[in-house]
């Protein structure tokens, strides 16, 4: 159990870095603050991309727990997901005085995505979470963000027909069991201490013969976020045998619907970090398609439709996410422009491409008959109007 209460003091100590590329701030009308508004030190600043504080950083893992895109990047994070997988559930806050001195330990319980705390009930019918202390923790969002991802996790589990839960214990410790658990916790800490020293210049070593005794999940790509990885994993694993009545099952993640209002400019798709939104052609028209699993629920593509027609959901389809399936938002006929002849994609089933509708075809419009010129200039004065 050396190896587990070693994790847990490299989780503390090490603070997560910024990669600035996968931070959908960089796209001007993205709105997403889920690290700002979820932090529960203030170490993070937000501009078009995250800044970290490190004199603020407590190395809780809350900021790579609710950012969508792992923006905020940690190996501790997938160490702790692996040890996880590898030796199952208990889990216990590093913050707890007289905790208990078995089980993985982690520096703030808000660490935990919704894949890790499937992956630590899968050996066992109940995981049961120590949040007693939770009301007297200088973190103090901490306990929010558990009660949400602990639903999250529940839903999932739900919708996957399991009879597996996750409860929050909110149970405080006597204060005779602290007393007596004290002095013995204050010599272990001693002796940690003194070994950490010993230890740390092999931990890399010391890690892969004490956690890895499996394969792991999967690691994250240049798209997809290690959390998101993992949940699918363990969805994946759970629902090797799925049946009918799954198929109809919804979980609580979001996903771009099917707008009101599309010119089908493609901003969205070219925009979407994960290439889950994506523009195929066909013989007669093109598609935008929705790869259901690699949507991070991100919300990007809603925020930056200069139509502000594409909306959100708050659910998708547990089956096509767990398969690979890909759903069609927007399908719109190839129609040749009746100004300037060329095929465009006609979602709302307009005859005149975008370019001649907003009177930009210059280029071509010489190249025009006069009653195709005409009816151009006609139907260009019109689309300004509008």
């Amino acid at each position: 159990m050396f190896g587990l209460k070693l994790l847990g003091k490299l989780l503390e100590e090490e603070k997560p870095e910024v990669d600035a590329q996968r931070c959908v701030r960089k796209f001007r009308r993205a709105t997403c603050d889920r690290c700002l508004q979820d932090c529960p030190t203030q170490a993070i600043q937000l501009g078009s991309t995250p800044r970290l504080d490190e004199s603020r950083c407590t190395g809780c893992g809350i900021c790579a727990n609710v950012c969508p895109t792992g923006a905020f990047v940690s190996p501790a994070v997938e160490r702790l997901a692996s040890s996880i997988e590898t030796n199952g559930g208990r889990l216990h806050c590093s913050r707890v005085e007289g905790g208990p001195s078995r089980g993985i330990e982690v520096p703030c319980l808000g660490i935990l995505s919704e894949g890790m705390l499937i992956a630590a009930i899968a050996r066992r019918r109940i995981l049961s979470l120590d949040v007693s202390h939770c009301h007297k923790c200088q973190l103090t969002s901490a306990r929010a963000i558990i009660d949400r991802t602990v639903a999250r996790a529940n839903s999932v589990l739900n919708a996957l027909g399991s009879r597996k839960t996750i409860i929050l214990d909110d149970t405080a410790r006597e204060p005779q069991m602290m007393e007596q658990q004290r002095s013995r916790r204050d010599f272990l800490n001693y002796v940690r201490g003194q070994a950490l020293k010993v230890a740390v210049e092999s931990v890399d070593e010391m890690l892969d013969e004490t956690l890895y005794f499996t394969q792991g999940p999967p690691t994250s790509t240049d798209k997809i976020s290690f959390k998101h990885a993992l949940l699918q994993h363990q969805m994946a694993a759970l629902m090797a045998n799925p049946r009918d009545d799954l198929q109809q099952s919804r979980i609580p993640l979001g996903r771009p619907l099917p707008p009101d209002k599309c010119e089908f400019c493609g901003i969205c798709a070219a925009a979407c970090p994960s290439g889950a939104l994506k523009i195929q052609e066909t013989a007669g028209a093109w598609e935008l398609r929705l790869d259901t699993w690699r949507c991070l629920d991100c919300q990007a593509c809603a925020d930056i439709c200069p139509t502000n027609g594409l909306h959100y959901g708050n659910s998708r389809e547990l089956f096509r996410m767990v398969a690979g399936q890909y759903t069609t938002i927007v399908h719109a006929d190839k129609i040749t422009c009746t100004a300037c002849g060329r095929k465009f994609a006609s979602p709302n089933g307009e005859d005149l491409c975008p370019s001649c509708k907003k009177g930009s075809g210059i280029d071509d419009f010489f190249s025009l008959g006069p009653s195709k010129q005409s009816r151009a200039l006609s139907l260009a004065s019109k689309g300004k109007e509008q």
